[in-house]
């Protein structure tokens, strides 16, 4: 079903930052402008970013010889913070996203964030990534909170997994269905990974890097928390010598 709007979000307070770690390999997106880049690595260009507004600091603009994207290639957990520290942009601004990649070692694995009902992947990101904005104090004026408002048309508060598994192509159609602009995008067809598009950049990197680790952390959450409200069965044999019989539970 196209454009289904978000379920409700899944309380995993009990396993935040305490899950087992289900994540195969994180792979970010960067987008901002660059004084220098380490190792000579060039940016691919992104029509969406636009630097030298008013409000950024012309000082930082004047310094800048790159713009773009940079996507860094995938990493393991343990990994990913020093390289996106490596090459974090040094001038950033609202127009900047910070697109978070995430692949599972197993497909089940993959096929339980696909849930938008009776709970949502989507939605616990949002929800989760509030608490996680508030606790840092992020200000009102921070680009976090239109994202997380749904006020941002680069990451759409709506769920077409279904259509976006099939789409083995990358297009640039916001409107379509099966558009991949949502908060979560599920590209296995083109890279085997769930997209969370709701982080803008942050002023710097170890910020940045503590962002990623949030949507890293709520993810395995979520995994251990909707697999123990997975539906199991259970054998009951009568005393009385009928048939066995099988009685769904579901543990909330």
């Amino acid at each position: 079903m196209a454009f289904e709007k978000l379920g409700p979000p899944l309380n995993i307070d009990s396993f935040l930052g305490k899950a087992k770690n289900r994540i195969y390999l994180v792979g970010v997106e960067l987008e901002g402008g660059w004084a220098k880049i380490p190792g000579g690595m060039e940016p691919h260009r992104d029509g969406s970013i636009k630097l030298g507004v008013e409000g950024d600091d012309p000082a930082k603009i004047a310094t800048m010889t790159a713009v773009g994207e940079i996507p860094l290639p995938p990493l393991s957990v343990q990994a990913f913070p020093a390289t996106m520290k490596l090459y974090y942009p040094s001038i950033v601004n609202a127009s900047c996203g910070m697109h978070v990649h995430l692949s599972t070692s197993k497909a089940f694995s993959y096929q339980r964030l696909m849930i938008n009902n009776p709970y949502s992947y989507p939605a616990t990101i949002i929800e989760y990534v509030k608490r996680w904005a508030t606790t840092e104090k992020l200000p009102k004026t921070h680009p976090i909170w239109p994202r997380l408002a749904g006020k941002n048309e680069f990451c759409q508060h709506v769920f077409q997994a279904e259509e976006q598994v099939k789409t083995a192509n990358k297009d640039f159609d916001h409107h379509r269905p099966g558009h991949r602009y949502t908060v979560i995008g599920y590209c296995w067809s083109r890279l085997k990974t769930v997209e969370c598009r709701l982080l803008p950049m942050m002023a710097d990197a170890d910020l940045g890097v503590r962002a990623v680790q949030e949507i890293i952390n709520i993810t395995n959450a979520f995994l251990t928390a909707s697999k123990e409200r997975e539906p199991r069965l259970r054998s009951h044999i009568k005393d009385d010598g009928d048939t066995e019989t099988n009685e769904r539970r579901s543990f909330v």
